[in-house]
């Protein structure tokens, strides 16, 4: 008894017996503004440098307090040097810290000049607190690398100075002196480190966050960006 088997026919997606596959999912374009990297030229500095001269002309007042808050901040670091002196150079990791946020006032003097209004002194002091998020993460991570800075420092002198750490004048000896050549490089060399890491998470993002009220992240981000494109004009 022999069955004769029939050849199946195929079946199509159309005949609604298999689904249809799903469409890939094809995200839209980003809208919104763009950051867009301009390109700067070696008269570009100077020319800031011009116009910085004019705000300070024009608002010598304001200019006048920002300089004597940079003045104290260099007399705490000549204190600590003085007395501390394994904390100098975390000491200026936090002058890095701080001072842009005290340049931040000056921003917004430049800012309103140039949208034509008249600055203050107390818009100028408090211009950060309409940006206060993002500030609060971007002081966040600088204070945390200011604290890596202050670690590493005493990591430094431990090792090369087994014996305690050294007054002032055993600094100024190790430091002049040929044969602690190797303590001096690895001293700088941390230093440079972290003081380049602050820089340049803080050189544009400060401005930026005030300029265009941008997150943190953003900011941080596009700082790196110019910092390593423009490495010669930073």
């Amino acid at each position: 008894m022999t069955t004769e088997t029939k050849p199946l026919a195929p079946i199509s997606a159309e005949d609604g017996h298999l689904p249809n596959m799903a469409t890939p999912y094809v995200p839209p374009p980003p809208e919104g503004p763009q950051s867009h990297m301009r390109p700067l030229g070696f008269a570009d500095p100077f020319r800031w440098l011009g116009k910085g001269w004019q705000d300070l002309l024009q608002h010598p007042g304001i200019a006048l307090f920002y300089g004597v808050c940079f003045w104290g901040m260099a007399q705490v670091l000549a204190l600590v040097f003085k007395h501390k002196p394994e904390y100098t150079l975390s000491l200026v990791s936090g002058c890095l810290l701080v001072g842009p946020f005290l340049a931040m006032g000056l921003y917004e003097v430049s800012r309103k000049r140039q949208r034509g209004e008249s600055p203050e002194m107390a818009s100028s002091l408090m211009c950060w607190d309409q940006h206060i998020r993002s500030m609060a993460m971007l002081v966040l991570v600088l204070m945390v690398l200011e604290l890596l800075w202050g670690r590493a420092s005493l990591v430094v002198f431990a090792v090369f100075f087994n014996t305690g750490m050294p007054s002032t004048t055993g600094v100024m000896e190790a430091v002049f002196n040929p044969q602690n050549i190797e303590f001096l490089l690895v001293y700088l060399a941390v230093g440079g480190a972290f003081a380049a890491l602050v820089y340049g998470l803080s050189v544009v993002s400060i401005p930026m966050i005030l300029d265009r009220d941008t997150d943190a992240i953003s900011a941080v981000i596009t700082s790196i960006r110019v910092v390593f494109t423009h490495p010669d004009h930073t």
